[in-house]
């Protein structure tokens, strides 16, 4: 199977995927780049001692007159001859330009970085990759933080599934050669068991088929330090301050009613005998009134209200 690692995501397999294949294969997005091709009569930046090579961060402004969008530039001269140069855009803020737009920018850019001849160029050809649904993006998958650990397991075969793209090399992975590479390295896994003596044995070199190929494993706390030594114990004395654990710890607990107050005395009898007291004011007070009981409890409020909002005196 020859696809980008996101791709394999969105197959179902049946019995499924274990799960570090399948963590790694729903994690793994397409890369988020426009890629360009300008062809020119002849490679002028040769003729300078130039490389053809820019790498750069791509700047975007406010202002399209003044944004540099190229990220990095390659020369891609065919072996024929023909001169070109490949260059590579962020989708940002250019995936909904027009061709004309990005063209007229990119040209500029180029401009910028190889003299006035990189305008009189001969064509100018863009594709946006991630608007292809069989890759999903350009130029290849990202490994997020978290999933590098399942990165480790996507050349392993799964049942008769054999996996090939160019995540997949072993040398030059992301790039064409490395995609090659990779369809070569996934056949003879399959010849290896079908004729094992037919067998490249160069091309299983750092997978699994490889007699002296050792898997990438998280670090034990065993070898974690220096000299080798466990780190643990003393990691978790550090980390054990402020818990139950350390030796000087206090736990904290809800004051007790006899620690509120001043001087750390009980004020539950004081609040007892205050709040009785208040009852029966208000009980004795709508008696004498002979008011309903939810009057009788609401008419000292009422009175308090009255005499400070009307300014007069309760004539009840």
């Amino acid at each position: 199977m020859a696809i980008p690692p996101g791709q394999c995501g969105h197959i179902h397999f049946s019995p499924p995927l274990p799960y570090a294949k399948k963590q790694l294969f729903e994690c793994a997005p397409q890369g988020n780049l426009i890629k360009c091709i300008i062809t020119y009569k002849d490679a002028f930046w040769r003729n300078k001692g130039m490389a053809g090579q820019v790498l750069s961060t791509g700047a975007a402004t406010d202002n399209a007159k003044g944004a540099h969008p190229i990220l990095c530039t390659f020369d891609v001269t065919t072996p024929r001859g023909n001169p070109a140069l490949a260059a590579f855009l962020h989708n940002g803020q250019w995936i909904d330009a027009t061709q004309e737009e990005r063209r007229d920018i990119v040209i500029k850019d180029l401009c910028r970085f190889f003299g006035d001849e990189a305008a009189n160029y001969l064509d100018y050809a863009d594709k946006i990759w991630n608007d292809e649904s069989y890759s999903g993006g350009c130029p290849t998958a990202i490994i997020p933080a978290g999933n590098m650990e399942a990165f480790t397991h996507i050349r392993e075969p799964f049942k008769l599934i054999h996996f090939a793209a160019t995540e997949a090399a072993t040398v030059w992975p992301g790039y064409m050669c490395g995609a090659v590479q990779s369809g070569l390295r996934a056949a003879n896994e399959v010849i290896w068991h079908c004729r094992p003596e037919a067998v490249n044995e160069e091309m299983l070199k750092d997978t699994i088929y490889d007699k002296d190929f050792e898997l990438l494993t998280v670090p034990q706390p065993e070898t974690y330090g220096s000299a080798g030594k466990n780190q643990w114990p003393r990691r978790i004395v550090f980390g054990a301050k402020d818990t139950i654990y350390d030796k000087d710890f206090e736990s904290l607990t809800v004051p007790q009613p006899e620690t509120y107050g001043s001087a750390g005395k009980n004020q539950w009898p004081r609040r007892i005998v205050f709040g009785a007291v208040l009852i029966l004011g208000i009980l004795a007070f709508s008696k004498k009134y002979k008011l309903s009981h939810m009057a009788r409890l609401f008419r000292p409020l009422e009175k308090v209200y009255y005499e400070w909002h009307i300014g007069k005196k309760w004539p009840f």
